[in-house]
């Protein structure tokens, strides 16, 4: 993982060669929900795993391509009635949940 101050570091030494993306991960309860998260999410590059029974979405995105992800997510947990999901950015885990 890459830190905040290591980016601006490197980004002020003009180093260019340090991959600034973040591992998003949603994890999911059914295939059903996966596979809508997955579709959801495919214009960013997610791939989909199955392991055991667990479901989790993958992609790798930049800081400002964060929130598109969020809020293609948000939209699939409104249309699938989709309660919550646990999602990781960058090893920090989080819960969204759906508003009713």
């Amino acid at each position: 993982m890459v830190s905040s101050l290591d980016r601006w570091a490197s980004q002020k030494a003009g180093a260019e060669a340090i991959d600034v993306r973040q591992l998003v991960e949603i994890e999911l309860g059914s295939s059903a929900d996966a596979e809508c998260v997955a579709e959801a999410l495919a214009s960013f590059g997610s791939k989909l795993r199955e392991n055991h029974g667990h479901w989790t979405v993958t992609t790798w995105q930049d800081d400002d391509e964060i929130v598109p992800v969020l809020d293609a997510l948000h939209q699939c947990l409104d249309d699938r009635d989709i309660h919550s999901v646990r999602i990781s950015v960058d090893g920090r885990k989080y819960v969204m949940e759906r508003v009713s």
